[in-house]
Formats: structure tokens, C-alpha cells, sequence
């Protein structure tokens, strides 16, 4: 529709109706303009209506409809964005046309769950003997013990080797190598893109993470050429191990044949990791695989040919020569579950809500950019601005010091990463916020090196935290008047404020302490009142009182001071809590469930360990960090109000993703054949 004028209507009518109205106030301009309005409505619905008749442009709640004309059947009515079924929907002709074939299989699980897979038919992989005359391309072979490679991949989806045949069944997990059996490997973590930035040196010795942390690296995920092309390693969001590296860097040596060497499958610009030394990339042909472990690897002896060696496994390299003007940088992929604790993702900028007319600034090593130091940017804040209120954008994934953000004045600082973007911040001691006066302080999209201080002695301050990554936690040194904590989609070391001053609240984010996640100043004191939804605990909490929590994962006891008062919802809860009153809350309604109220404590306690919940790791820094594993209770991964999982993982919505899953295997896998599902990741 083209864009409606103020007095479209009103320029319809003859000039003497308007030289009338003008004359006497211009009503019938009024009338009109409200008339316009409804017009306007009107248009905007029959536009909405052209829209909704095609796939591409249709509403989110319209795709199910159109699949129904399709004859597609079990489409769920899921309406969040990650497990849309509008890629499926479009393409349901094209899968029909291909339908049995492996490739189809793979691409229509992945439109409908949003995780990269590959579909393996296990049966082409069982021991044969083949008539010489005529051979079978692709089909299972002897072991060859001496390629450490291909050993490491025998029970992976690029397996080579051949396998005697399994009489378990496929579906229970377990037999996999049978003439009916295909077996779908899912990847549930994503891999996301860290663009050119510094690396952290150590000597000759660096750390891809700009924080000086061992980072697992990952593959960046190839499109692939359609329907014709099998999914491959390159094409799969892959954690990469050493001996898969040196193989891609071998396979990429014999391919240039020693003229031109270009980029690997892995490694290089566009590909899963690249160094640079000076803005150049070091060339594939001058890398090689290592590994980096123990105490010495910073003097690890570099090949001769060679000018670094990469440990994908740690994030590690190491470099031939370097020299004191050298700048080096790195891009990388790491995997996470979901976009959480900030990231290179898309966001909507914390600024978004202001009013207009409050001054940005911009700070990066970009020519565009005001300030080179968010430092620079921070110290022409001095100055009260208009509504009191600034913004201050970092436009790019680099690394800035920082030791101090002081407000000077009442109103609003908003510090914020654009939208794609993961800066660091570091310094040799905790970043302190000092506040005057009635301060509201936003960061978003930040990752922080050291411990949060706050300290407001001569005012109120008010902190929201979103998108950040925080893992020595933030802490409260010198409180006078009344501070808020505002936890949005962080991943947050332990948390201490005190517990009458302040007041706390928590959704989708993981808090992870030693001993105590929450509590006061001491680990042995109250925190403040707080509110938790979607969250997952790792630690003791220690509160004053809980208002709220709702499908909250807590891994250990919870202890709240004034019990009389709150609730809690669809939580799980360890034994030995003292909480206030809880609704349908775990093992709690496992246990009523059962009536065993009067049975033997062994009985209970077998409850109580079957729905402890399970991670993948709880180590900070992993891929798999605060992931539910596969192995846990279906009371928790399905204990949420809606039916999805417990903790900061709600949103991935994995449950709507695995019934997306099965319903695409009963419509595309051949009726002869049996699936078996893994999760890989």
C-alpha cells in the first residue's frame, strides 16, 4: 500500500467545500481526518489479508492453515520464531518430490526444528563382501587403526569404517548397524561467528578468547547446494578436535598441489577460525594442528615449514616469530544453546525506549565512530545532557579497559553493544559504579572481565544488566539508600547485596557461585528481596524474601528469611529448602503424585535422585553450559507452565522442537526403515 497523506480525504472534495470550511474553522477537516483514521484501519487489514494468502509474508498463526491445504497434518500451533514451520510449509512440494531420499530427510528436520542434523543410513555401513567386478563406491571399509582421523570419527556421522551387524533395536538408543535401521544425529548447540578481534598474548603464546580463557572452538556452518548436497562436516555447527584440523589442513595441501593454496574447509577468512597478523591472514598451507596442554605449551616448537600451530580444542595457538609492532587477531566460532549472556546475535538496543533527541555516542575503531576508548566516551558524560539521559553505543566486538563508571548526576546512562556486536571489558581490578543522586544505569551486551561493584553512599541507583556475560558476579560495597538489580538474559557469577536496602529481580539468565549464588555481603547473611523467573541457580540462595519464583531451576538449598509471604511455581526445589508456599513444584508433586507419604524413605529418596536435574556441563565457559542433558527427568524438561523445560533454557523451546522432530520423521521416513534419534550436542 502506498503511504496514506495526512488529508487524503479532505483533498478529494471540491476547493469551494474547503474555502467554506475554512472560513468557519475547518470542522469538516476534523471529520474527515477521523474518517481517514477508520480508512486507514481498513486498508491496513485488507493489506494484511493479501498478505496472509502467501507463505513468505503470511502471520506466524497463518502457517498452520496454509499447510492444511497442503494436507499437512500435526503442525503445532507454536508461534515463537524458533520453531516456525514456515520453511517446511514452503517447501512441502519440493520434499514430496524427494521423499526417502536421505538429503530431503535431513533438510526438513532442520526447517522444522531450527537444529542442524544428519541423517545417517547405518545400513550402508554394515560389513559386506562386495563381487570385485563390481564395487560399490561409499560403502563401509576395514579400519585403518594407523589414521588416528578416521578413528576418532567411527562412531560419528562421517564414519568410514565397517560395523557388524546389531540386533538391538535402533529406537532404544542403543543398536545402531542394521539393514533397517537410519539414524538421525542432531546438534542442538549453535555456533556463533566472533569476528576480527584482538587475541590475548601471552609471549609467543596466545588465547583466541580476548579474556584469556580456553574456548572450545567450533565450525562455522556452510550453506549447502540444496537438496543435491548430503550434509557434511563443514555444513554442520561442529565442536573441531585436532586430529579433524590437521586432516582438513592436509586435505587443502594436496588439493593446491603447492601453487595455490587458498583456504581449507576450516581454516581462514569466511571459514570457522582465521589468525591475522597485521589486518593479513596467516595462510592455510603455514598452519598446522597441535596439542596445547599442560604447563609449557606457550613453548611449544613450531615445525619448521610452519608459522602457527592451533589446539582448536583449547582455543589455544602459538606463533613462529612475532614482533613488537605485530597486531594479531583472531575470528572464531564458539557454541553455546541460545542466545544468552550476550553474544554476536541480534538484539533490540536497551536505547530503544528513550525519547527522542537523547545524545548517542559511538565508540569503536571504526573512522565513523566518536570516540577510539569507551574510557574517552565515558569522561564526556561529566557534563548533564538534555533530559539527563545518554547513550553510549560500541560498535564493534574489540577489547576496552575500564576500572570506574561514575554518575555524577540524576538520570539515565545507557552502555550498550550494537546489535551483532560482543565487547570485552577488562582491567586490573573490579569495574566500580559510583553513584550520586537518583541514577539509573543500563549495560547491555557487554562481557566483563572482573567483579561488578556498586557503591551509591550519597544516592539511589538503579542497575539493569541484559545480554551480559558477568562471571565473577557483581557485588554491593557501600549501599546508603535504596539499589535495584534488574537480571535479564545475562550469565551472572555470584550475586551479594544487602538485604534491606536492595531489591532484586532475575528472568532468563544463569546465576553460578562456589558455594552461594544469591545472598548478602557474607555467605553467611540475607540478600535482598528478589524475583525469579526462567532462571537456573547454580548454588545456594539466601534471601529475605521471595516475592516470585516461577519455572526457576535451583541446584541446591534455598533458605528465605520471611517465608510467611511469596511463592513459588513449577520450580525445582532441593530437599532441605525453607521456602514459602510452592505449586506444582518438583519433587515435591512426584512425591504427592505417588502417595508416598507413608511408604519407606529409600522409595523417597529414589524420587528425589532420578529428578535431580542433569547438565551437559555446569563448567563455565563450555558449550554445553547450564544445558539440560537428555538424560534428565521429563518432570523437568517438561515441568514449565507451558509444558517446556524448567530454567534459563526456556526459550530455545526444545520441547516444541522435539515434537516437530518426530512428526517430521512419521511423514518422510520410508515405511520399511527405523529411526533412531542422538543428540550429538
Amino acid at each position: 500500500m502506498n503511504q496514506s497523506r495526512p488529508d487524503r480525504l479532505y483533498e478529494l472534495l471540491p476547493s469551494i467545500y474547503r474555502q467554506r470550511d475554512l472560513d468557519q474553522g475547518e470542522p469538516l477537516r476534523a471529520l474527515l481526518g477521523v474518517m481517514q483514521q477508520q480508512l486507514e484501519v481498513l486498508e491496513a487489514d485488507v493489506g494484511a489479508l493479501y498478505e496472509n494468502w502467501f507463505i513468505e509474508t503470511c502471520d506466524e498463526w497463518v502457517v498452520p492453515y496454509i499447510g492444511d491445504l497442503l494436507g499437512m497434518s500435526g503442525l503445532g500451533d507454536f508461534r515463537h520464531p524458533a520453531v516456525s514451520q514456515r520453511a517446511r510449509v514452503a517447501k512441502t512440494l519440493g520434499y514430496r518430490r524427494r521423499k526417502g531420499v536421505s538429503v530431503a530427510l535431513e533438510e526438513v528436520i532442520q526447517d522444522s526444528t531450527g537444529w542442524s542434523v544428519s541423517v545417517v543410513e547405518f545400513f550402508e555401513r554394515i560389513t559386506a563382501n562386495q563381487n570385485v567386478r563390481h564395487v560399490r563406491d561409499g560403502k563401509g571399509m576395514t579400519t585403518d587403526v594407523r589414521n588416528r582421523a578416521a578413528v576418532a570419527q567411527m562412531y560419528t556421522a562421517f564414519n568410514e569404517c565397517a560395523f557388524r551387524p546389531e540386533m538391538r533395536r535402533i529406537n532404544s538408543g542403543r543398536g545402531r548397524f542394521n539393514r533397517m535401521n537410519v539414524g538421525v544425529l542432531v546438534w542442538r548447540l549453535a555456533s556463533f561467528p566472533m569476528h576480527t578481534q584482538p587475541a590475548r598474548a601471552a609471549g609467543n603464546a596466545y588465547r583466541f578468547d580476548p579474556l584469556g580463557t580456553d574456548v572450545p572452538l567450533f565450525n562455522r556452518a556452510m550453506p549447502r547446494a540444496g537438496m543435491s548436497q548430503k550434509a557434511l562436516a563443514p555444513n554442520l555447527p561442529i565442536a573441531l578436535s585436532n586430529d579433524l584440523f590437521q586432516r582438513d589442513l592436509e586435505a587443502c595441501r594436496k588439493r593446491s598441489n603447492g601453487k595455490d593454496f587458498g583456504t581449507s574447509d576450516f581454516y581462514g577468512p569466511n571459514r570457522a577460525l582465521c589468525i591475522y597478523r597485521n589486518d593479513s591472514p596467516i595462510p592455510a598451507h603455514e598452519v598446522m594442528s597441535a596439542t596445547l596442554n599442560g604447563n609449557e605449551w606457550e613453548n611449544y616448537q613450531i615445525a619448521q615449514e610452519r608459522s602457527a600451530a592451533i589446539d582448536v580444542t583449547n582455543g589455544r595457538f602459538v606463533l613462529r616469530q612475532v614482533g613488537e609492532k605485530d597486531q594479531i587477531d583472531v575470528s572464531y566460532h564458539y557454541g553455546f544453546s541460545g542466545e544468552l549472556g550476550g553474544g554476536p546475535y541480534r538484539r533490540v538496543p536497551s536505547s530503544t525506549g528513550l525519547e527522542a533527541g537523547i545524545p548517542t555516542l559511538t565508540v569503536g575503531g571504526q573512522a565513523e565512530a566518536q570516540f577510539p576508548t569507551l574510557k574517552e566516551a565515558i569522561a564526556s558524560l561529566s557534563e548533564p545532557h538534555a533530559g539527563g539521559s545518554s547513550v553510549i553505543r560500541i560498535m564493534d566486538s574489540g577489547v576496552y579497559e575500564l576500572e570506574e563508571i561514575q554518575l555524577n548526576a540524576a538520570g539515565s546512562v545507557v552502555i550498550e553493544a550494537a546489535s551483532g556486536a560482543w565487547p570485552s571489558i577488562r582491567g586490573t581490578r573490579p569495574l566500580r559504579i559510583t553513584a550520586s543522586g537518583e541514577c539509573v544505569l543500563t549495560l547491555q551486551g557487554l562481557r566483563l572481565g572482573e567483579p561488578l561493584e556498586l557503591e551509591a553512599a550519597n544516592g539511589q541507583l538503579r542497575l539493569e544488566l541484559s545480554h551480559c556475560s558477568i562471571p565473577k558476579g557483581v557485588q554491593a560495597i557501600n549501599i546508603a539508600d535504596v539499589l535495584q538489580v534488574t537480571i535479564a538474559h545475562n550469565m551472572v557469577g555470584p550475586i551479594r547485596l544487602p538485604g534491606e536496602t536492595s531489591r532484586l529481580v532475575i528472568s532468563d539468565s544463569i546465576v553460578c557461585g562456589s558455594r552461594v549464588a544469591i545472598g548478602g555481603a557474607l555467605d553467611t547473611t540475607y540478600g535482598p528481596g528478589a524475583q525469579l523467573s526462567r532462571a537456573t541457580v547454580f548454588g545456594e540462595v539466601n534471601l529475605q524474601s521471595l516475592e516470585l519464583a516461577s519455572e526457576v531451576l535451583f541446584t541446591d538449598p534455598v533458605s528465605i528469611y520471611r517465608s510467611q509471604s511469596g511463592g513459588m511455581r513449577f520450580c525445582y526445589v532441593p530437599e532441605g529448602s525453607f521456602t514459602p508456599q510452592r505449586y506444582r513444584c518438583q519433587p515435591d508433586l512426584a512425591l504427592a503424585t505417588q502417595g508416598l507419604s507413608g511408604q519407606a524413605i529409600e522409595e523417597k529418596e529414589t524420587i528425589r535422585r532420578r529428578l535431580t536435574p542433569s547438565f551437559t556441563s555446569r563448567q563455565w565457559g563450555s558449550a554445553g553450559f547450564a544445558q539440560l542433558s537428555m538424560q534428565c527427568a521429563l518432570e523437568i524438561r517438561r515441568g514449565a507452565e507451558d509444558g517446556g523445560e524448567m530454567g534459563a533454557f526456556h526459550s530455545v523451546h526444545a520441547y516444541e522442537r522435539e515434537a516437530n522432530l518426530a512428526q517430521a520423521l512419521d511423514e518422510y521416513l520410508p515405511s520399511s526403515l527405523e529411526a533412531g534419534i542422538f543428540y550429538v550436542t
